[in-house]
């Protein structure tokens, strides 16, 4: 999905959450939160344990959440968060991820090649509270494949709506 698609379901969103007709002053009240980065590099644990993946190069960051040298995506504010996240396997190896939430896994996604690469991937929408923790894992023994500049590895995030509490209802006055 693009930015300028995330952005429009955002903003379609916060009219709706607000019941403001002066978009500019809806969107002051409320903070803007959507991120997409991708891998640049292999990441292997075959014959190691589980590791965090970090996705180092930032596509997009509204709102600061995600983190480049943690690969975790911290929220900003409370509200409902839809999640997307896509690997590709090694060469004719499994490759198997998990999205954790303050460290409980949501879901999975894996694949496993008869020959060649496989994909896994997922979706997933969850209610976050302010500061909570979501990240990507490569579960030991699995392999990601990724060239620079190619990104066959993307993690994405964006709220969907605020929790009420989250919204400036003095910019409405």
């Amino acid at each position: 999905m693009s930015s300028s698609a995330v952005l429009v379901i955002l903003l379609v969103t916060m009219l709706e959450v607000c019941a403001c007709s002066d978009l500019q002053r809806c969107t002051a009240a409320y903070k803007l939160v959507a991120f997409s980065a991708g891998r640049s590099n292999d990441l292997d644990q075959t014959g190691k344990g589980n590791a965090v993946v970090v996705y180092d190069t930032v596509f997009l960051n509204d709102g600061n959440g995600y983190n480049k040298d943690t690969g975790k995506f911290t929220s900003p504010t409370s509200g409902v968060y839809v999640f997307h996240y896509h690997s590709l396997s090694q060469n004719n190896k499994p490759v198997f991820v998990r999205l954790n939430h303050n460290g409980q896994i949501k879901n999975t996604g894996y694949g496993k090649p008869s020959t060649g690469h496989a994909t896994g991937s997922n979706t997933i929408a969850l209610r976050l509270a302010e500061e909570d923790e979501v990240w990507i894992d490569l579960v030991g023994g699995h392999a990601l494949h990724n060239h620079p500049g190619e990104f066959h590895s993307t993690f994405t995030g964006y709220q969907l709506y605020p929790d009420n509490s989250s919204i400036n209802t003095v910019a409405f006055h």
